[in-house]
């Protein structure tokens, strides 16, 4: 068998010729495959990675527009939620489960303050914690009072709202509607906010306990739905101001969450008018139920003052034992997170099993919204009170 230069064996040399040529194309072929290859890897990390940083780019744009809203406290953070949906980035000052009334400014809250476009506060001298750092002339068009419009109870620190003994509860009970209720009471708005609740020492510090000076105002009007309703229409005025745009989708919301309170309201004012006006006695722990007092005709004692530090005398101790002796009380009341010790000391065993929110709401569950918060109150002292059938 012939042997040919090629290595062929009987091969023509034309063809061997060929054979090698086909044989060095297909590795050119095959070279040439694996350089698209790479090419079309290239190209295709290349996409990815610019289309990364599209979006990346876009969410930076989309962060430097997006509205930043600060609320003082949780109760003001959930309505300003429940009304700006997912179109404003809602933050909380004091954190939930937190004690308004003992809490202290950090560095992290000056920062969400100075980003802010609003600062929603509840006004009536309640952000003691506040006051002295937002007293600034850059925060004058971002400041918003919820509680503007609503009738302010005066009611001076140190005095005890309902301070009744036995014999003088039936003469002393509150006796209005919600109409003489607006009749008889002060309207504030943030001017007068500002007049009445920058009282500062020398070195800065608000007088008072835990930095609260309330200059005679009672500040826990969140607790008459009605007052509820003034505050979200507040808040959906603010957030109008500064998203025009989403402006008809801010009163949408704010329209259905004041419905829900107002129907809340309704159902227990008629409750609470079918108990015995003589039954309507309670204490809690400090005077944060003012209005809901006044809202549903129900006196309220407490041992301590309107700020959960406030000093608490031997007189007024014995004063509320002497109630609570003569049977006039029907229930008796401790509040979430609150100091509850005197109350453990005054009521015993008439201490209810369940507790009121106050200040502050409860991190999930029940009254871990205002509405759910109001909806617990309500129903646990209507329960506590009414008539066992």
């Amino acid at each position: 068998m012939a042997v040919h230069s090629f290595g062929y064996p009987d091969i023509p040399r034309d063809a061997c010729f060929f054979f090698d040529l086909c044989g060095r194309n297909k590795a050119k072929l095959k070279e040439i495959k694996m350089k698209k290859n790479i090419l079309a890897k290239s190209v295709n990390s290349i996409c990815k990675y610019m289309l990364a940083g599209v979006m990346l780019t876009s969410g930076i744009i989309a962060a430097a527009g997006e509205n930043k809203v600060v609320a003082s406290f949780g109760i003001l953070g959930d309505i300003t939620k429940q009304i700006a949906g997912d179109k404003v980035k809602v933050t909380t000052i004091v954190p939930v489960d937190s004690d308004p009334h003992a809490y202290d400014l950090t560095p992290a809250n000056m920062i969400d303050l100075d980003k802010g476009n609003l600062i929603i506060i509840n006004g009536l001298g309640f952000e003691g914690y506040l006051e002295r750092y937002l007293n600034q002339d850059k925060f004058k068009n971002k400041i918003v009072v919820a509680s503007k419009g609503v009738s302010a109870e005066n009611f001076p620190e140190g005095e005890h709202h309902h301070d009744h003994d036995a014999d003088e509860h039936e003469e002393h009970h509150h006796d209005h509607e919600a109409s003489e209720h607006e009749e008889h009471h002060h309207d504030h708005d943030a001017d007068e906010h500002e007049e009445h609740h920058h009282d500062h020492d020398e070195s800065g510090e608000h007088k008072g306990h835990h930095h609260h000076h309330h200059n005679g105002l009672d500040p826990h009007a969140w607790q008459n739905p009605l007052n509820g309703v003034i505050y979200a229409n507040n808040i959906a005025d603010a957030l109008c101001r500064i998203d025009k745009d989403d402006c008809a989708y801010f009163r949408k919301n704010a329209e259905q969450y004041t419905a829900g309170l107002i129907e809340l309201d309704s159902l227990y004012a008629k409750k609470f008018a079918s108990v015995p006006k003589d039954r309507r006695v309670l204490i809690t722990t400090h005077e944060a139920f003012g209005y809901f007092a006044i809202r549903y005709d129900v006196t309220i004692m407490s041992p301590l003052g309107i700020s959960t530090g406030s000093e608490v005398s031997a007189k007024r101790i014995a004063e509320l034992k002497d109630v609570i002796s003569k049977g006039h009380v029907q229930a008796i009341f401790m509040e979430r997170n609150g100091n509850n010790s005197l109350i453990n000391q005054i009521g015993g065993d008439k201490v209810a099993n369940k507790e009121l929110f106050s200040d502050m709401l409860a991190p999930e569950g029940e009254g871990s919204t205002y509405k759910s918060m109001l909806e617990h109150n309500l129903k646990a002292i209507y329960e506590a009170i009414a008539p066992e059938k």
